[in-house]
């Protein structure tokens, strides 16, 4: 159907006068959502640096964790080494020392064994 036709207007020339005009309202909402945008952006350029600084802080952490760690391994295997080879050390010079006892308490019996036989030259004599 079509549409119905407009009435003619009664009063000639006063047709503007009750024609109210249209007035742009969305301006503010364009700049509250341009304000919006570079908002959200500097929030978003923002946090993506927080997440870098922080990717970097774990990873100086996890490095900083796996260097003293390595460390810490590596004390570990220079104590062992350096126990191995003083308890090595130690064993051979316990088998000296037994070793010199055992001469000592043979050369005393042999030398007292000569000093007794000495002595009966001695008297011998």
């Amino acid at each position: 159907e079509p549409a119905p036709a407009r009435p003619d207007l009664k009063a000639k020339g006063d047709h503007e006068g009750h024609v109210d005009e249209y007035s742009f309202k969305s301006g503010s909402v364009i700049d509250l959502l341009k304000e919006l945008k570079l908002k959200f952006e500097d929030e978003l350029t923002e946090m993506n640096t927080e997440e870098t600084n922080a990717i970097n802080a774990h990873q100086l952490a996890t490095k900083a964790r796996d260097q003293a760690t390595a460390a810490k391994q590596a004390s570990h295997d220079e104590k062992a080494t350096t126990k191995g080879e003083t308890e090595g050390a130690l064993a051979t010079a316990q088998a000296d020392l037994q070793s010199t006892q055992q001469d000592l308490e043979a050369d005393s019996t042999s030398l007292d064994s000569t000093t007794k036989a000495c002595d009966v030259k001695k008297a011998e004599w």
